[in-house]
């Protein structure tokens, strides 16, 4: 039996706002910002970069303000100043490959993944940009532990690397039994514990321990009737 197309990978980045009740998301090359409790616009349709935009994150500043990050496949990562919807350029950096994934540690550095493989930190308003570790295919999700000392990183060979942070040569885990690439992972505390979740283009949902043991696995097809 022939074989499935790959999903289109990243998928549309969306975010919710860390302080107030707006999502936000990216179409292409331009930004959305809609308050959820209003029902109003706050950026109807805004163009941040020159090509489609594949990830955003915010992080709190005091005073009501608000730090976010955009990267894409212009290869470039941006960072934003926000407060009330309006939006202003703060720092850039140009990477040599498109970018795929991005969040903000919790010092407020930006960690990027990129279609080669490689996960890189970049210190807003500083040079170069730091390689952190290299991978064997396409980096399509990374989530930070709530703690902030694990690094999971998706990637669209089926598998989920567990990392510790800052130092991400040192390897806790690999989570395998994906059988498609994966397309989402976050994180959690359950019953005192961190643990991993992690999304895949095989349509399953699967819940991991940081050392890579599954706990459980849901099917989004089950019950389901076309």
């Amino acid at each position: 039996m022939a074989q499935k197309p790959p999903v289109s990978l990243p998928l549309l980045p969306l975010s919710l706002h860390p302080t107030r009740s707006t999502a936000v998301w990216a179409v292409g090359r331009f930004l959305f910002a809609y308050d959820l409790q209003l029902c109003t616009w706050q950026v109807r349709r805004r163009e941040l970069h020159g090509e489609a935009i594949r990830a955003l994150d915010a992080c709190p500043q005091a005073a009501g303000k608000t730090v976010w990050l955009s990267a894409g496949d212009d290869k470039m990562v941006m960072t934003w100043a926000e407060e009330g919807g309006d939006w202003e350029l703060q720092h850039s950096f140009s990477n040599p490959k498109k970018i795929t994934a991005a969040l903000f540690d919790k010092d407020g550095r930006v960690v990027f993944g990129d279609r080669f493989g490689d996960v890189l930190r970049w210190v807003p308003g500083e040079g170069d940009a730091q390689l952190l570790s290299s991978h064997f295919a396409m980096v399509t999700a990374m989530a930070f532990t709530p703690s902030g000392s694990h690094l999971v990183v998706g990637d669209n060979h089926e598998k989920v690397r567990v990392s510790r942070y800052p130092e991400t040569a040192d390897i806790r885990s690999f989570c395998f039994g994906h059988t498609s690439q994966i397309t989402a992972v976050s994180t959690l505390c359950l019953e005192g514990e961190e643990r991993l979740l992690s999304a895949s283009a095989d349509a399953t949902l699967r819940l991991w321990t940081l050392d890579g043991e599954e706990c459980k696995s849901i099917s989004a097809t089950e019950g389901l009737k076309i």
